[in-house]
């Protein structure tokens, strides 16, 4: 499921499906995967269940020409 900060409300009924589904006994390698963005609607039982895993977006082209230019000897752009 992609996106699912977008629907917090959906959230809280997962939550409680989720927890039926523990009770019922689920198939050991039953599995669910989300995708969000950070967000403090994301229900605390769903986020205490998760394997968590981030990825941080690149910095822009703007800023790792900045840090490269910063690597070279002033003497050497000079020339």
């Amino acid at each position: 499921l992609n996106n699912v900060h977008l629907m917090p409300r959906w959230l809280v009924e997962l939550e409680k499906k989720l927890d039926e589904y523990a009770a019922d006994g689920s198939h050991e390698k039953f599995r669910v995967f989300l995708t969000s963005d950070p967000s403090s609607l994301i229900p605390i039982g769903i986020l205490n269940r998760c394997i968590k895993l981030t990825n941080e977006p690149p910095t822009g082209l703007k800023a790792n020409l900045k840090r490269a230019w910063c690597f070279f000897p002033k003497d050497y752009i000079e020339e």
